[in-house]
């Protein structure tokens, strides 16, 4: 192949790529989304995904700031390395998803369905959680500073080393749950379910401990 043919080549590859890369619109590249079950990097800013069917889509790197996702299925979606921040996710489906090294300061996961999902180290400061599926969550090493946590179910989690400082755990089901080593200091635990959880070297608030000292089958730290 000459180099004519290569940059002919080259130039109609290019061309083939630009409307989901570049030049097109939120509307063009959630339709690419949706037939191709891919849309690596794609800008997605404020784009309206509500109840659609995302299980297993491709959105590695893509940005979805501030986008609406209300009652989505993402089962099994890759969303590493993803912008969530100040995305609506409020009910939708999570389990099997990858978010690694996905932003997600601020994000809506009010009732969404995360069970088993890894969240390990993940920066989710700010982060609405109330009345979210968390079962057997792994949530060590996460930061969860003023989170609202609220109703949310958190059976056989692991927040082993989490920091929860200011978090709302009101009513929260941590049950079974693992907190050793976890920050709780300004944690709100009213009526928070610490039945049989390991709270061992957990770091608790003075003021709270009424609440968790009265849960009968914790085992304190």
């Amino acid at each position: 192949m000459n180099l004519l043919s290569r940059v002919l080549v080259l130039l109609a590859l290019n061309l083939t790529l630009a409307p989901v890369t570049r030049g097109a619109n939120v509307e063009e590249r959630i339709h690419h989304l949706l037939t191709e079950r891919s849309c690596v990097n794609c800008n997605l800013v404020h784009a309206r995904l509500i109840l659609n069917d995302l299980q297993g889509v491709n959105l590695r790197g893509a940005n979805l700031l501030d986008a609406d996702l209300r009652g989505a299925n993402l089962m099994d979606a890759d969303l590493r390395d993803t912008d969530l921040r100040g995305a609506n996710l409020n009910g939708a489906i999570l389990e099997g998803a990858k978010l690694t090294g996905a932003k997600m300061r601020g994000t809506n996961f009010t009732g969404a369905y995360m069970a088993n999902i890894n969240l390990r180290h993940a920066d989710l400061r700010d982060t609405l959680l109330e009345g979210a599926m968390l079962v057997n969550a792994n949530l060590s090493g996460a930061n969860l500073q003023r989170t609202n946590l609220a109703n949310a179910r958190l059976v056989g989690a692991s927040l082993d080393g989490a920091n929860l400082w200011s978090a709302n755990l009101q009513y929260a089901d941590l049950s079974y749950a693992s907190l050793s080593k976890t920050n709780l200091i300004l944690a709100q635990t009213h009526a928070t379910n610490f039945l049989f959880s390991n709270i061992d070297d957990a770091v608790i608030d003075l003021t709270s401990t009424d609440d968790i000292a009265h849960q009968p089958g914790k085992e304190p730290g």
